[in-house]
Parts: structure tokens; C-alpha cells; sequence
């Protein structure tokens, strides 16, 4: 079961209020997010592989993730997927990021189930919302 599309859509406005809006500063700050919430309960190598895994999976839409995925170690992998969003127009960090979020959300939801993975996202996204994303849909 995936996450809910209102928290995936919520999570990705920060980029930007549109895809025009979204750099590799704002991109880089919402897998920092997610890497410094999961690392803690997957383990920062599960997360890092998991990451790992979607660049792969996206590579044929967006051939430039390649570059990320090339040498890098866990510990760099972020900051190798961020050099490559340098010198990308917003549109195509915005579409890759979408894509990026969306299976990794999935895959994690596979990992530890879509209730868990929905709450602990939005813990990380959202430390004060007392009702819940999720509860309003």
C-alpha cells in the first residue's frame, strides 16, 4: 500500500510552491529530512541502499542519477545525488524528486508497512501537526 498522496504531495510543496520554484538546496533539505528520521529505525545503511536502489530504479527517466550512484559510498551518496541536481533546470529536480520520493516511500512502506512509514514521515515533516495529515483525508 503506498503513502497517502496528500503526504507525499505536502512533503514535496517544499520545494517549492511549484516545480519552477524547486533547486537542489530545497531537494537536498527533504532527503536530509528523511535520511535523519529512518537512519535511526532502518539503520543508516538500510537507508543509504534504499536510496541506492531508487536512483537505480529511476536512472532510465532520468540518465543523469547515474552520476550519483558512480563510486559513491553510503556516507556520500546524498551529497553525490545533490552534485548532480547542479545546473538542472527546477523542472527536472522537481520531476526527479517527485519520482525519487514516490518509490522510496513505497519501498519503505514494503519494508515496515504504510501506517508506519506514513506516521514516522510525518513526524519528520511535520513535528507539530497534532492531527495528522493522514486522519484528514
Amino acid at each position: 500500500m503506498p503513502i497517502q498522496t496528500q503526504l507525499l504531495a505536502t512533503i514535496l510543496a517544499r520545494l517549492g510552491p511549484d516545480s519552477s520554484a524547486a533547486d537542489a538546496a530545497s531537494a537536498a533539505g527533504i532527503w536530509h529530512i528523511v535520511f535523519t528520521s529512518l537512519s535511526p529505525l532502518i539503520g543508516p545503511l538500510s537507508a543509504g541502499l534504499l536510496f541506492e536502489r531508487v536512483l537505480m530504479l529511476h536512472t532510465a527517466s532520468f540518465p543523469w542519477l547515474a552520476d550519483a550512484t558512480t563510486g559513491a559510498s553510503d556516507a556520500s551518496l546524498l551529497d553525490a545525488f545533490v552534485r548532480t541536481l547542479h545546473g538542472r533546470s527546477a523542472t527536472e529536480i522537481d520531476a526527479a524528486n517527485r519520482a525519487l520520493l514516490s518509490s522510496y516511500t513505497d519501498e519503505l512502506a514494503g519494508l515496515i508497512g504504510a501506517s508506519l512509514a506514513s506516521r514516522l514521515l510525518q513526524k519528520a515533516f511535520f513535528p507539530n501537526d497534532q492531527q495528522g495529515i493522514s486522519e484528514n483525508i
